[in-house]
Order: C-alpha cells, then sequence, then structure tokens
C-alpha cells in the first residue's frame, strides 16, 4: 500500500475499498496497481497488486503476500532477508526501534526497448515475447534449444512488457499434478466475441492445451458453432503427429461445448468429457494461465513496435508459436516443443516480431527495379523455413525466404491507417465481451481474462478455418501469388434503416383494400398450408379461393 500516486507505473482507479487497521480506523482504496523497483544490481522487479490510498503517509510492504507468490523470508537477530523462488537475495532491512523493518526502496524506469536492440540481450528479449531474462538464461544455460547465444543479463523491464503488463516470475518450479503422457487430458477454452472482428469476419480465439507437455495450438474462428467442426479437424491432426489417442477434454458448459454432435463425437471416439462448473475458472486453471500469458505475450509485442490493433491474429499466432518454444514451469529443463516432438527447437531463425524486412523481388526485373520489397515481419510460416511478411502499400502477405531485416526499427504506421479509413492512429485496448449471465441449455459460459485485445487482421474473406486466419500465401516459380487485401470500411456498424420495405402494407391498408366476400357458409381451417401444392389438396382453401 501507498499514498503516492507517482509511484505507479500503471492503476486501475476503478478499484475501490477501505483497509482496516489495527486500532479500528479505516482508510479508503483509490486504486490499484503495480510499481516498478529497482535493486542495487540494477536489477528491476514489479510488485503488482498495491493498493492506492491517498491518505497514507507510509508505504507498507505485506509478507504474506509475498510468501504467497513464492518469496521466502528469514528473520534472524535484527535483520529480515527476503528470498525470491530462485534462493536470489531481494531485500535485506534491518529491525527499527518500534520492531518494524523499514527499507528505502528505489522507484524504476523502464526500459526503452527500441534503443536497446543493439545490446544481444535485449534483441532476443524482444525475439522471444518479451520472456523474463530469468527464463532465457534458464534456457541457455540448461541447452533447452538451440541457436541462442549465452545469455546472462540482470532482469529488467522494457517499456512494452510494463505496457503490456507482462510481469512473469521464473520458471523452476514444477506443477503438483501433471499427466502420464500426452493427450491424456486437453484443456479447451473460446474467447470471445472480439470487437471489431478481422476484416474475414473472424472474432473468436479458441485455445487448447495438453497438459503433459503443456503445448498449445490456436484457431481463430468466426462464430461459435465453428468450434466443433475445428476440435474435429484438430483431434485428426494431433492424433497423427503423435501417434496417441486423445483420451479426455476438459472445457466449459458453454453451448458450443455442450451441443448434441460435440457429445456424440466424443463417445463414438472413446472422448472423456469433464465440464467445469458455472463461475469456477479455477477448474480450468491450466488453459486460463496459458491464455492470460498468450494475450500480455501479444500486447507486449504489438506495442514495442507500435502496430496498430489490426494485426492481433497475427500476433496471436507468432505468440503460440514462441511460447511451445520456451519454458513453462510445469517442466523440468524442458520446453513443449521438445516434450511434445522428442526434440529441441532451433530458434536460431526467430527474428522481433514487427520489424522491417526485406524480401528479394523474384518477378522480371530490369536493370535499374529495386531488387527487394521493404515489408513488415510477422513471423514464421508454420510448416515451412520461410517467413511471413505484409506490404502495407499493396496491403498483401506474402511468404519468402530470402529476407534481410533490421530489427530495431519498425514501419510508420500513420499512412497506412488513414488509407484503410481508420479513425483509430494507433494502438488501442480492445476487450473480450463476456457475458455474466448463468450457464444453462445452450448459453455461454467464458471464463478467459478480460486483458485481452481486440483488433482486426488481414485475411482473405472466403479462406477456410485453419489454426491461423490468415490464408497460406506461397511463390510460383517465376512470380509471386497473393491474396488481395479485405478491406473492412462497408463492414462497420450502421444505423439502423426504418425505411419500410418497397411494397410494405400496414394492416389496415390491407383491410381497406381486401374485396368484401358474400356467403352464407363459414370456413374454417385446422392447419395453415405452407406452400402450394398443400393448398391444391386442401378442400376448403380451394373453396375459399373460388369464392374470392
Amino acid at each position: 500500500m501507498t499514498g503516492n500516486h507517482e509511484h505507479f507505473k500503471e492503476i486501475d482507479e476503478n478499484v475501490t475499498g477501505q483497509v482496516r487497521f489495527g486500532d479500528g480506523s479505516y482508510v479508503k482504496i483509490k486504486g490499484k496497481g503495480s510499481i516498478l523497483v529497482e535493486c542495487n544490481n540494477q536489477e528491476q522487479r514489479i510488485i503488482s497488486h498495491v493498493y492506492y490510498i491517498p491518505s497514507l503517509k507510509n508505504n507498507i510492504l505485506s509478507l504474506g503476500q509475498l510468501t504467497e507468490n513464492g518469496c521466502k523470508v528469514i528473520l534472524e537477530n535484527d535483520l529480515l532477508y527476503l528470498y525470491d523462488q530462485n534462493k536470489t537475495l531481494l531485500m535485506k532491512a534491518e529491525r527499527s526501534t518500534n520492531r518494524l523493518y523499514n527499507i528505502n526502496l528505489k522507484v524504476g524506469t523502464p526500459i526503452c526497448l527500441l534503443n536497446k536492440l543493439e545490446d544481444e540481450a535485449w534483441l532476443w528479449h524482444a525475439r522471444l515475447g518479451h520472456l523474463y531474462f530469468d527464463s532465457i538464461k534458464l534456457m541457455t544455460r540448461k541447452k533447452m534449444v538451440e541457436g541462442i547465444p549465452h545469455i546472462i543479463h540482470t532482469n529488467q523491464i522494457c517499456d512494452a512488457c510494463l505496457l503490456g503488463k507482462h510481469s512473469r516470475t521464473p520458471f523452476p518450479n514444477q506443477a503438483k499434478f501433471i499427466s502420464d503422457e500426452p493427450l491424456d487430458l486437453v484443456y479447451g477454452d473460446l474467447c470471445g466475441p472480439i470487437s471489431p472482428p478481422t476484416h474475414s469476419g473472424k472474432k473468436y480465439i479458441f485455445l487448447l492445451v495438453d497438459d503433459y507437455t503443456r503445448c498449445m495450438w490456436v484457431y481463430i474462428l468466426t462464430s461459435k458453432d465453428e468450434a466443433f467442426k475445428t476440435f474435429k479437424e484438430f483431434k485428426l491432426k494431433v492424433e497423427n503427429e503423435v501417434g496417441i489417442k486423445l483420451k479426455l477434454l476438459r472445457t466449459d458448459k458453454g453451448g458450443e461445448f455442450t451441443s448434441n454432435e460435440f457429445t456424440q463425437f466424443c463417445k463414438d471416439n472413446g472422448i472423456a468429457r469433464q465440464l467445469i462448473a458455472p463461475y469456477s475458472p479455477q477448474q480450468n486453471g491450466v488453459v486460463e494461465r496459458r491464455n492470460r500469458t498468450m494475450l500480455s505475450t501479444t500486447r507486449s509485442m504489438l506495442k514495442a513496435m507500435s502496430m496498430p490493433k489490426i494485426f492481433w491474429a497475427e500476433a496471436v499466432r507468432h505468440t503460440i508459436y514462441v511460447l511451445n518454444r520456451v519454458p513453462t514451469k510445469a517442466l523440468t529443463d524442458c520446453t513443449p516443443y521438445e516434450a511434445l516432438k522428442g526434440r529441441k527447437p532451433n530458434l536460431g531463425s526467430l527474428r522481433v516480431f514487427g520489424c522491417i524486412a526485406y524480401s528479394k523481388v523474384l518477378s522480371h526485373l530490369t536493370k535499374l527495379d529495386d531488387r527487394s520489397i521493404k515489408m513488415v515481419h510477422l513471423g514464421m510460416e508454420e510448416g515451412s523455413k520461410t517467413y511471413r511478411l505484409f506490404d502495407p502499400i499493396t496491403k498483401k502477405i506474402c511468404v519468402s525466404r530470402d529476407v534481410k531485416f533490421v530489427e530495431k526499427d519498425s514501419w510508420n504506421w500513420k499512412d497506412y491507417m488513414n488509407d484503410v479509413g481508420s479513425d483509430e492512429p494507433g494502438w488501442i485496448d480492445f476487450v473480450i465481451n463476456q457475458s455474466l449471465t448463468p450457464t444453462t441449455g445452450n448459453s455461454e459460459c467464458k471464463y478467459a481474462n478480460n486483458e485481452i485485445n481486440e483488433s482486426e487482421q488481414v485475411s482473405s474473406p472466403n479462406s477456410p478455418t485453419t489454426p491461423f486466419t490468415p490464408p497460406t500465401y506461397t511463390f510460383e516459380t517465376n512470380s509471386m501469388e497473393v491474396a488481395e487485401y479485405a478491406s473492412s470500411s462497408n463492414s462497420s456498424a450502421r444505423p439502423f434503416d426504418h425505411t419500410p420495405i418497397k411494397g410494405f402494407k400496414s394492416l389496415d391498408n390491407v383491410y381497406e383494400r381486401a374485396p368484401e366476400i358474400k356467403t352464407t357458409e363459414l370456413v374454417f381451417t385446422e392447419e395453415e398450408p405452407q406452400n402450394y401444392k398443400e393448398s391444391l389438396v386442401d378442400k376448403k382453401w380451394m373453396k375459399l379461393c373460388k369464392l374470392r
């Protein structure tokens, strides 16, 4: 708790409440946020969940909250020692005369990433999706991946990490429970709808996580009813890849997971089901935590290169590619990629997402034509040793292997945003629409965290549903074949048009114009015919037609 608003690097002032002290007095809470502190060895740490209490004269640090996060406190003689999960000394405080332990903390300033990309350690920090430096050190020291140099760097926080709220703890500890082999248990979660949708109308993120390997698969969907078809594709793909049958699927009770066809498919294929209780996301904690990590990494990558929000789906795809190849605390000395495939990943070709890339022109050129095109790097192309690139001038996506990168530079997106007709010149956080109604029948129950960003993505409107929102683009032998950018200027929300449909008549007008029928018989019909053929076989309707 602190009473100094300037200490906060990010704060949510919507959080309110009261704190009661030992003498029974109360103070009001005016917000909650994070504070960045700097250690004597230049390391930086984030203290999260700090309450802002303007009437508080002194800062108070809760040892109980620190121990809940894995820290260790030792009281010896007149000194207090605070260690992190890696047994690294964080604080050393002396006991004062009033039996309190006082320490002077220096509020730190986040590092500007673009000014540090010439440093090899910061460059790999950006390439690996703003991974914590302790995790990078662990990867290189344990030789968990190939293609990365040995990196030793103090723990510091860049501006993009802080803006993306991407504070993560080291990964030495192992989870208490884990499956015996891959596909013993798979977690599923559907996030959305995300508004506005992508140019191709996609607005849902379908995330699947294997409990044993913590490997993740992501699919971008247009609507919830695509979840069943996508799951069948996932099951066929992953079982062929691993050679093991999927045994258990755990999801919430959303209608997309409890439909009759989904339930029957699982019964026919021997897949056991676990449906978590309503409003209990803790029962699906693995996919919820991976979902949070995915979204925070996505935000950090986009903000680091000042990319517009329309590329969120491309960033999510690249985030999954990176997270499957970096450590997780559920595994010991192993990455999800190695746990699933049995071989170490090679990250030598990994580059900073959103940086400038120059792709070689493969078409016919004259003597004075440029030999390369300036584009934006969108990550690795899954299933091939090539890069995904986007040309903001022509608004096309292509795939190429002949690429040169300038990782410290980013594209100036102002002109591009003006071309696509957006009123938002830069990044704007987006929010997933969450339903708070109870889960019954076909209603949806979503427990994804609220820290997701929404935006649009480049894709072909007619592209099939794949793990990546944009379709795959390939090069022919002597030409480059790309898909045109689909503009969303006409797909935005329009006001309701209350103009009557052509030929529309009010009921009173119909009665006024209807001819009067004189008959001594009252005609009743048990059911109105649905079409012309049914009316022909109905004698009463035929008699009524003759009267008219």
